[in-house]
């Protein structure tokens, strides 16, 4: 029987926080950039540490905004 999503996300996810942590935390997968369109998202990543990229509705650019972004990202890690 498959594991349901909120018994996977208190084990790998939660670990014993008491408090609530939000359902998408990217570095409890080792993801180094979480692209999302959705603000909550983008409010929790400045909020939780995680590194986050905000894709906007009408933005022809936003392949090369996200290159550009991994790889500071890639830099700081020292990749």
């Amino acid at each position: 029987m498959p594991e349901s999503s909120r018994a996977r996300h208190l084990k790998e996810v939660q670990r014993g926080h008491s408090e609530t942590l939000p359902q998408k935390l990217p570095s409890r997968y080792r993801i180094s950039l979480h692209i999302d369109d959705e603000a909550i998202v983008c409010t929790s990543g400045r909020q939780y540490g995680y590194n986050v990229y905000q894709l906007e509705a009408q933005d022809d650019d936003w392949k090369e905004k996200i290159i550009a972004r991994a790889e500071q990202i890639r830099k700081r890690e020292g990749r």
